[in-house]
């Protein structure tokens, strides 16, 4: 997938593919990709590049010794965590709740500023106008292939919303 919106190139495998494309495997695909021209927007050589890679690597088989890793879960809340949290937040909705009704309840105070009697307004045409603008512009340089950390069998797994197990990997372009 390109998302021209974020600059990213990823690549998503679901079901045996997983096995296939390791994640040593996807980094060598969009090293492929990437050396093949996608920065330098030439898609279609991106994407050929893309399909001559995977289909190298998915004739090679799944390799020796590969494995699944899950994605460390993230955000998880304890069963005491989640009954702090309502109690605090009941405590402080009983609370807002009981001063709206005390409010109400009230006795409506005079304005201290009457301020339909005692505004003024004015509007007059300004006009801006900029003095000494400058226009800054400078090169940013391209930045050197990541350094890969992943075991050659490894493929990193995670749930998606509909409960199914997906790998792959991306990066910035």
């Amino acid at each position: 997938m390109i998302d021209f919106d974020n600059s990213e190139a990823y690549i998503s495998t679901y079901g045996s593919a997983i096995r296939y494309l390791t994640d040593e495997r996807i980094e060598n695909i969009l090293d492929d990709v990437f050396d093949k021209g996608l920065s330098d927007k030439r898609y279609y050589d991106a994407a050929s590049a893309f399909l001559d890679s995977a289909e190298i690597f998915l004739n090679k088989g799944i390799p020796e010794g590969q494995y699944n890793v899950p994605e460390p879960v993230e955000n998880t809340l304890t069963a005491a965590e989640v009954i702090i949290g309502a109690a605090i937040s009941g405590v402080s909705g009983l609370a807002f709740l009981s001063g709206t009704k005390r409010r109400y309840k009230s006795k409506p105070k005079a304005r201290i500023f009457e301020y339909k009697n005692n505004s003024h307004l004015n509007l007059g045409i300004t006009e801006d106008n900029p003095v000494n603008s400058y226009v800054t512009t400078r090169i940013i340089p391209v930045v050197n292939k990541p350094s890969r950390s992943s075991s050659s069998g490894r493929s990193t797994i995670h749930r998606s919303s509909s409960g199914r197990s997906h790998g792959g990997g991306g990066r910035k372009f």
